[in-house]
């Protein structure tokens, strides 16, 4: 089913599969690429992720574009270390 989905569903359902076994720490690299449209989702889940689960979560950006820059998010108000 998964191969069925969008790329950028995809990579949502990464994050979901991962929040699901409780993890406390997420290193992601390049979460948003390729998911224009999709930023502002997965910046809340990951937000709703830091505040509510607890979890750290550690961003790796190679664009000025990424998910740090969404009009929604800033690079602070997303990772937590």
């Amino acid at each position: 089913m998964p191969d069925t989905l969008p790329h950028a569903q995809r990579r949502l359902l990464e994050v979901l599969r991962v929040l699901a076994m409780d993890a406390k720490f997420l290193l992601l690299d390049e979460p948003a690429a390729d998911c224009v449209e999709e930023r502002h989702d997965l910046a809340e889940l990951l937000r709703m992720a830091r505040d509510k689960m607890a979890a750290h979560i550690v961003l790796i950006e190679r664009s000025r574009t990424g998910l740090a820059r969404s009009p929604t998010a800033s690079p602070c108000s997303i990772a937590a270390t």
